[in-house]
């Protein structure tokens, strides 16, 4: 059975990395899946085609995480559609910074517990 590799794409941004899932359809062309903004201006989700991810300047790696069939692919967009935007978290007093690599992990979480995204 045909199926589409999961990655978290990482890229270049000041002043950390950011993270996205990224869903390679076809060598080289795929769907990118994150969040973008900040803190101070709003996070909103966004998703695209993306056609040669690497060869983006602000390209840095990309990490397999597991398969989504091409029968679920369009469930991917309506589960990160439900994912919480990023908020920071106070415990005890310390402030815990979340960002768009957070929000990656919580939607790589709920694909795999949904049965979408399956774990290699």
């Amino acid at each position: 059975m045909e199926s589409y590799t999961v990655y978290i794409a990482q890229f270049t941004s000041l002043p950390a990395f950011h993270g996205a899932i990224y869903i390679e359809t076809e060598r080289g062309k795929g769907w990118i899946y994150h969040v973008i903004g900040g803190h101070g201006p709003g996070w909103q989700y966004e998703t695209k085609q993306r056609d040669n991810i690497e060869g983006s300047r602000q390209f840095y790696n990309k990490h397999t995480q597991g398969t989504v069939a091409p029968a679920d692919l369009h469930k991917v967009d309506r589960i990160c559609r439900t994912i919480p935007m990023p908020r920071n978290e106070w415990i005890q007093g310390i402030e815990f910074q979340k960002d768009c690599r957070h929000w990656v992990c919580d939607a790589l979480e709920t694909l795999q517990e949904e049965g979408v995204c399956q774990r290699r």
